[in-house]
């Protein structure tokens, strides 16, 4: 049987995770890259690459600024397949566009880990009254070998700072809670980090089915940490996706669930939803947009030092 052929556009860290993890689960990987590269066959443009690789799939993994010229790019030259875009979606709120593919997924690979969609279970049934989210770890331990100062996260003209590098958990909260209806934020770059985009983002959100959210992301946290908790009028649930821990508390004793999953894992799942055809949990064109929508409306709270209402 002929390997299904994927493509992956960007060969950064991510680019790299996706091609790795295709490559493991039998595809055949072309790279459309500048970089020079061994293992994979490699074009320096997308044109080139369509009409040489034939793929099946294609993966956009290249710059977030670069995102959404990379998919008209992709429409126009007649690919009607699948493809997965990785998070964000884009720089900049834009218009909604339309694509002739077979279905376009964004990114946000938390969705397929068990821990997360079984908090999202549980707090179906009943109003959520508050959450808490927060995120943090130490920007330069999260790519060991490389200087921090030089990947996209330490830039705001490549798509740098918490709120987009760390945009899982507005995600996340739309995805269980959404539409945002009011926010405000404080922070910025707060550290010694060389960096010139925010590396700390405290932020008070109201969902259309949340009335008090809070939410912290960080680059500056040593340990690193990754939890999200919501409160109902008859329980408390505290989720800690780095242990892969969900507690549950009611009435008696605290019950604890375990859903632990190597992180290549929720990658691995989210390809494989998709090209199966069962992609309906993973974030859509339109989520994808309603969560840049989102990184603009705490940016402008943040510089403006006021709420931003819908």
């Amino acid at each position: 049987m002929e390997k299904r052929r994927a493509l992956v556009i960007g060969f950064g860290s991510i680019g790299r995770r996706h091609a790795r993890i295709l490559d493991g689960d039998g595809h055949d990987v072309a790279l459309v890259t500048r970089q020079q590269v061994s293992d994979h066959p490699r074009f320096a443009d997308l044109e080139t690459a369509l009409r040489s690789h034939h793929p099946h799939y294609v993966v956009v993994a290249n710059h977030t600024i670069e995102r959404r010229c990379t998919l008209d790019s992709l429409a126009a030259a007649g690919f009607q397949g699948p493809v997965l875009v990785e998070k964000p979606l884009d720089h900049q709120p834009g218009p909604p566009t339309d694509y002739p593919f077979a279905d376009c997924r964004v990114g946000y690979n938390l969705r397929s880990h068990p821990a997360l969609a079984r908090f999202r279970e549980l707090l179906a049934d009943e109003p959520v009254l508050s959450m808490q989210v927060s995120a943090g770890q130490y920007l330069p331990d999260w790519r060991p070998g490389r200087d921090y100062r030089e990947v996209y996260s330490a830039r705001s003209a490549t798509g740098g700072g918490v709120l987009r590098d760390l945009s899982h958990e507005l995600d996340a909260l739309l995805w269980i809670a959404g539409p945002w209806t009011a926010v405000a934020a404080t922070g910025g770059r707060l550290s010694h980090l060389e960096i010139d985009c925010e590396d700390t983002v405290a932020a008070i959100l109201e969902l259309a089915s949340c009335p008090a959210v809070t939410l912290h992301l960080d680059y500056l946290d040593r340990q690193g940490h990754r939890t999200l908790r919501a409160n109902t009028d008859t329980r408390t649930l505290a989720l800690d996706l780095v242990r892969g821990e969900l507690m549950t508390a009611c009435d008696g004793e605290p019950r604890v669930e375990t859903h632990r999953v190597e992180r290549d894992e929720t990658y691995r799942r989210q390809h494989r939803a998709l090209l199966e055809g069962n992609a309906q949990h993973l974030c859509s064109l339109a989520e994808g947009r309603a969560v840049v929508e989102l990184v603009a409306a705490l940016e402008t709270a943040l510089q403006a030092g006021e709420w931003v209402r819908r």
